[in-house]
């Protein structure tokens, strides 16, 4: 049995499975919009110490959104990302795979799957990750997939991002198709066997944010559409 010491380059990253596979419930198909086909990593600098980051993913389809944050001990190299910007101190990639890989489907024994890309060879392994481990320990190597970068600039996901979730659910009409995709999305993270939604709205207009119980660093964005007098 193959095992691997994730080793964090400028080419390399190092992303937790379960989050990732999160996301791409919120990721588009149409081929007009290929920069949301994929989910997009970002790396924020911190304020007070810049050299460390913080890592989230995020996906969306203009109708339905999925942001994530990933664990401390996640990572993106200087030259895996493609896109930066200075005033938020953030830099990140459109990262994309075929999820139905059997290789990324792999289940923990004992801890988390995690995702190590290198883009030199365009290859992620999938790695097990034993609880309490560190990066620089050995993992034992589940599988093997193909990734790519999508060439394209992300949009200005943090937009929409609703800035409060403390104001009552306001009436609005949406496809309940979309709420579908989110909790199977919060069922993939939540420490529960089946995860429930609060849905709250600053205000009729604005979009909905829905947290999930059980998945604290997983929350969705519900796009208004049509709203009720």
């Amino acid at each position: 049995m193959k095992t691997i010491i994730p080793t964090k380059t400028a080419t390399s990253f190092f992303l937790t499975a379960a989050e990732i596979l999160a996301c791409f419930h919120a990721k588009s198909n149409e081929e007009t919009r290929y920069y949301l086909q994929g989910v997009y990593v970002e790396a924020m600098a911190h304020a007070d110490t810049p050299e460390k980051e913080s890592i989230c993913a995020v996906a969306t389809d203009g109708h339905v959104m999925l942001h994530c944050e990933l664990p401390e001990v996640a990572f993106v190299g200087a030259d895996v990302t493609t896109q930066a910007n200075e005033s938020s101190r953030t830099r990140g990639f459109i990262l994309d795979f075929d999820v139905m890989e059997k290789a990324v489907k792999a289940k923990s024994k004992s801890g988390e799957i995690w995702l190590y890309g290198d883009t030199e060879t365009g290859i992620i392994q999938v790695l097990d990750m034993h609880q309490n481990a560190e990066p620089s320990d050995e993992m034992i190597r589940a599988g093997v997939l193909e990734f790519s970068r999508v060439d394209g600039t992300y949009p200005d996901w943090s937009r929409v991002m609703p800035k409060t979730s403390d104001a009552g659910v306001k009436g609005c009409i949406f496809d309940p198709a979309l709420l579908a995709r989110l909790a199977k999305a919060g069922n993939l993270l939540s420490e529960y066997k089946s995860a429930r939604v609060e849905l709250t709205q600053t205000d009729v207009g604005d979009p909905m944010r829905v947290k999930f119980s059980g998945a604290p660093a997983l929350t969705g964005v519900l796009m208004p559409s049509r709203f009720l007098d």
